[in-house]
């Protein structure tokens, strides 16, 4: 499962293209598109590459933060299953079509850290 979700992951890396620098951090791929465009792609079934970039970032967070702090770490994926993980995030994205895929993927993690 693990080999096949960095499969994805580095595959949806190589086909999005273009870089958002925000505050601390710099994105590569769709994380500084909106919340809007994620709708629309979703609606359109063409949300795959803004899927993955989801996944792979929830992910990352995860295994930074418990990396970095075993005990008390964010786990934001803990429990979840992918539809769980896309549903929440097309109810952000809903509520808040002006922000950032990124701010959704916070937005998430802050909401399930563990």
């Amino acid at each position: 499962m693990m080999k096949l979700l960095l499969t994805c992951v580095s595959l949806a890396a190589a086909l999005m293209t273009g870089c958002v620098a925000a505050e601390a951090y710099t994105y590569i791929g769709v994380a500084g598109a909106s919340c809007g465009a994620w709708t629309a792609a979703r609606h359109d079934r063409t949300a795959f590459g803004y899927q993955e970039w989801i996944f792979g970032y929830l992910s990352g967070v995860g295994d930074s933060s418990m990396s970095e702090d075993p005990l008390n770490g964010m786990d934001p994926l803990n429990g979840m299953d992918p539809q769980g993980v896309l549903a929440w995030i097309d109810n952000y994205c809903r509520d808040h079509p002006l922000d950032k895929i990124v701010d959704a993927g916070g937005a998430f993690a802050h909401a399930h850290p563990r």
